[in-house]
């Protein structure tokens, strides 16, 4: 599953990047299948603002994963974890796929915990770190950082996360940001 992950990734980061090159080309096939000019106008019109707003959601994506990363490696160097600034980096790129930085980090993480102190007390502050990272994702960097980097309120942001999850799976939620926006922007 993961690999299948990855590479819808791999592609749509590679359609984003030659969208301009190709979007000419959809507009010229547009023209000779009989688009009237104002209606093709129209469509490169929203084409553009699709694109700004991918574009955007992939920067406001890097600042999300530069967030959780900088916040996991602090609150696990605070509580004497070592190796808490690779963790930290390793959690903050996995984050850019959903639940799985969280999962493999929280995994690695008491892991190291136990081998490195082995009380319970330590396995807590550990889970606990990753719980408080949740919580300021949750309530601040999804809903506020994510949004805002596409314009879009955060209570739009958690019912997009939660109709385009419903609707299409794991995709639907790697995406509904994004396609929140899009249909704003159709409408």
């Amino acid at each position: 599953a993961l690999s299948k992950v990855l590479l819808f990734l791999t592609g749509f980061v590679f359609f984003m990047m030659d969208f301009p090159k190709l979007k000419p080309g959809f507009l010229n096939v547009l023209g000779h299948v009989g688009c009237p000019p104002d209606r093709t106008r129209d469509i490169n019109e929203f084409l553009d603002e699709s694109d700004d707003l991918f574009r955007a959601f992939f920067r406001g994506q890097l600042l999300y994963a530069l967030a959780i990363g900088i916040l996991t490696a602090i609150g696990l160097w605070l509580i004497g974890l070592p190796y808490a600034l690779t963790l930290g980096i390793a959690v903050g790129i996995m984050s850019l796929v959903p639940y799985v930085g969280v999962a493999v980090g929280i995994l690695i993480a008491i892991v190291i915990s136990f081998h490195h102190d082995g009380r319970l007390v330590h396995l807590v502050l550990t889970t606990g770190v990753f719980g408080v990272v949740q919580l300021i994702d949750a309530i601040y960097l999804t809903p506020k950082l994510l949004g805002s980097t596409v314009g879009i309120h955060p209570l739009l942001v958690v019912v997009a996360l939660l109709s385009f999850s419903q609707l299409f799976g794991f995709f639907g939620l790697m995406l509904a940001i994004p396609l929140a926006a899009i249909t704003l922007a159709a409408l």
